[in-house]
């Protein structure tokens, strides 16, 4: 199973500045003017644009380089060339770099796990193990399928081969027909499971498991027709809400118009705790350095 304020100074990393161009030949003046550790304004002047044109793009703060994470229980977020650290309140403590090892895939995970329980257990066809709750006694498995259920399930699997299915996604429209895998799993421990689901076209989403049935954590049914920001689940923090990022350029799916780290109550309510609109590798909670 996964196991998993002080601020030292401020950096801000631009990740993109949009410059509007204009006609060919002409003369632009860029100014570019830091209003905070997260959103820089660039303000084009052109002889043919009246007035002049103000895009706000987004950067990352990235804050002090930091030698080693904290001891203290924190929040890493692994961007593409530092890691993200956080309070666990969501306040920028710092970076590291080079970027920390993030934790394992959880295909490979999950491959790896399957392949060990093999040697003391019969895993079902289309299953794969995704923990091991008790050393050769129990193990959570999570279904493409069952032979009893065509929708992905989460099961523990007991040393004599049964699965008991703890979560579910829900039926559909008739007819329909539920495409994709789970990912990364966060048991709170006390039957509330914060899930990470892959659909159709890879689309991601983190959800809870309340009374064996998944639903969005943003409050939404798998089926309801209200888009659903796509989104990754990282953990629980220890108000026992989940962190969670939220896309904000969705190829399929839905985005986010304020995308970035979140704090999810299991009502659905969420507090945004952190601006990230950079694509996020990985991120955890870490209980202690």
């Amino acid at each position: 199973m996964p196991t998993p304020r002080r601020r030292i100074g401020r950096f801000v990393m631009t990740v993109a500045i949009v410059v509007l161009g204009a006609a060919c030949g002409n003369r632009d003046l860029a100014v570019s003017t830091t209003l905070s550790t997260s959103t820089t304004s660039t303000t084009v002047v052109s002889p043919t644009t009246e007035p002049p044109t103000t895009t706000t793009t987004t950067t990352v703060a990235i804050g002090s380089l930091l030698t080693s994470p904290p001891s203290a229980p924190h929040i890493q977020v692994g961007l593409n060339d530092v890691t993200l650290i956080l309070s666990l309140a969501g306040d920028l403590i710092g970076h590291v770099q080079p970027p920390l090892v993030g934790p394992e895939f959880y295909q490979s995970r999950q491959t790896r796990l399957t392949e060990e329980a093999s040697a003391f257990v019969d895993v079902p066809e289309g299953c794969q193990v995704e923990a091991v709750l008790e050393a050769v006694s129990t193990w959570r498995v999570v279904c493409r399928q069952l032979t009893d259920n065509p929708d992905p399930t989460i099961g523990i699997l007991s040393a004599d081969g049964t699965v008991e299915v703890i979560g579910r996604i829900p039926p559909g429209p008739a007819g329909s027909m539920t495409l994709g895998r789970w990912g990364d799993m966060f048991d709170r421990g006390d039957e509330v499971l914060l899930t990470q689901f892959s659909g159709e076209c890879e689309v991601p989403h983190a959800m809870f498991i309340v009374d064996g049935v998944a639903r969005h954590v943003s409050g939404e049914g798998v089926w309801d027709d209200a888009p659903v920001p796509n989104s990754f689940a990282y953990g629980w923090l220890p108000d026992d809400r989940a962190l969670v990022w939220t896309w904000h350029e969705a190829g399929c799916g839905s985005s986010d118009p304020e995308p970035g780290l979140y704090a999810y109550d299991i009502d659905g309510t969420r507090e945004l705790l952190y601006p990230v609109r950079d694509f996020p590798i990985w991120g955890r909670i870490m209980q202690q350095g």
